[in-house]
């Protein structure tokens, strides 16, 4: 564990980071280019989403597929093989690994507050997709292959989030971080997806929620820096980017999810799709 680096990517830090007049002008640009791509998306259509993946048979063909696609991507060749599942059938019971070891690295205290998420967890498994970084353990939703694709992308960064930068760091004070990541990854595979298969279905959803989450946080900063709003940007608001506004007037503020991923999208103007790999694998200095 690397303390140092781990400052870096608080979410107390990155917010420093992200709330800067200079990035206003950089989010309005990336704000008129997604929204270009999305018009043009739904004029043009060719969405096909394919059949509900349901057996395990079609989970176990898919799930490799994507891992080594998402190791290549970020260099990460020695991950290990995540535990993995359909939520109604996933059984978190049998999915702990070593758990004497796991016994004697942590405090009473954090024993504990583990095992009360552990209980949560097999409470909420049959409702969504999501990443257990203690079980080390993805359950997946039943849904259409090109969203179980994003999915498996997204849930197994953060796996190999767990495994390397955040290893044995259960804190929600990284999350701006882990989501922005998670969301970047699936956004650059996604569009890898689309091209390969030139269906436009990939990029469409990571499109629609990158769009209503930068507006969301794009909002909230002009408002903090007290600088002007370019209304243009806020016609014909969908029905998701009203929710990730109306989120900012009961939390005060975006959720970590909408700042993460304006926050890598920001950077990745700069250093494009290389500071994925540079983050993961602590070769980034955050400024």
């Amino acid at each position: 564990m690397n303390k140092k680096y781990l400052a870096q990517i608080k979410n107390s830090n990155l917010q420093k980071l992200l709330l800067k007049e200079s990035n206003i002008p950089i989010i309005e640009d990336l704000l008129d280019v997604k929204i270009q791509r999305l018009i043009t998306i739904k004029k043009n259509k060719n969405l096909d989403f394919g059949n509900k993946v349901c057996s395990k048979e079609e989970l176990d063909e898919i799930f490799p597929k994507v891992k080594k696609d998402v190791d290549n991507f970020l260099d990460s060749k020695k991950s290990d093989m995540p535990s993995y599942g359909y939520c109604q059938y996933f059984n978190i019971f049998k999915q702990i690994k070593n758990p004497i070891k796991i016994y004697k690295t942590f405090s009473i205290s954090k024993r504990i507050k583990s095992s009360i998420n552990i209980c949560l967890f097999n409470l909420l498994v049959s409702s969504g997709t999501n990443y257990n970084s203690f079980l080390e353990s993805i359950s997946l939703k039943k849904t259409r292959r090109v969203d179980m694709i994003n999915n498996i992308i997204h849930e197994y960064d953060h796996h190999i989030q767990n495994k390397s930068i955040l290893k044995n760091v259960f804190s929600k004070q990284y999350s701006f971080f882990e989501e922005g990541h998670a969301i970047g990854v699936e956004r650059h595979l996604a569009e890898f997806y689309r091209k390969q298969e030139d269906n436009n279905a990939f990029i469409y959803k990571i499109l629609n929620r990158t769009i209503s989450e930068i507006k969301a946080t794009y909002m909230w900063m002009c408002w903090k820096l007290e600088k002007p709003i370019r209304k243009s940007l806020l016609k014909n608001m969908t029905p998701i980017e009203s929710f990730e506004i109306s989120k900012i007037l009961t939390l005060g503020e975006p959720t970590n999810h909408a700042k993460g991923n304006t926050f890598f999208s920001v950077y990745e103007t700069k250093y494009k799709k290389q500071i994925y790999k540079d983050t993961i694998h602590e070769n980034f200095q955050f400024k």
